[in-house]
């Protein structure tokens, strides 16, 4: 068995930018986001970039949008549903390399991408999620139990409740001198 080979798919000539703006579409596949570990998160399809790459004060400016269509699972109910996620400032100032040399772009690219993940992937802001006693979809409906207060949460939802009415009520009295 050999090893997969790392194909690098963004790599721009510098020395064809010295002459004029290079404005570069590809697709690069989604493997080179290395998400095959990532058990909330995959990626069937390619990465759609459209950048404009020029040489601008002896420097490289990259920029562009970037997009991609990932299968996620909802952190609330546990469903796989599709997001069309959207890099729209994606930008990039290299040094301009003396002579002719390619720059990659493709992990500048997968970085950009990743930073832009939500810390919990949600298939709707609506999403009820689970019931924490029962397990029951909530987006289907109600469940039996969901009247119930949960057994292990019983002594912090009176901690609640008194705090709350404490609030809306000033703080309990008592006979005592201690409390006054």
């Amino acid at each position: 068995m050999c090893a997969a080979r790392k194909v690098d798919f963004m790599i721009i000539d510098s020395g064809s930018l010295r002459k004029r703006p290079m404005h570069l579409r590809r697709e690069m596949p989604g493997a080179l986001l290395e998400l095959e570990r990532e058990p909330f998160l995959r990626c069937p399809a390619d990465v759609h970039c459209d950048l404009h790459a020029e040489c601008v004060g002896g420097e490289l400016l990259v920029r562009g949008r970037l997009t991609v269509v990932l299968e996620c699972l909802c952190s609330r109910c546990g469903k796989w549903f599709s997001r069309r996620l959207e890099v729209s400032d994606f930008t990039r100032v290299f040094p301009m390399p003396a002579g002719n040399e390619s720059i990659d772009l493709t992990t500048d690219i997968r970085e950009d991408i990743i930073l832009s993940f939500p810390s919990n992937w949600l298939c709707g802001e609506s999403c009820r999620g689970l019931c924490p006693v029962c397990g029951a979809d909530l987006n289907d409906g109600d469940c039996a139990c969901r009247e119930q207060t949960p057994p292990g949460w019983a002594g912090a939802w009176d901690v609640l409740n008194l705090e709350l009415d404490r609030k809306k009520n000033g703080p309990a009295r008592s006979g005592n001198m201690e409390d006054k």
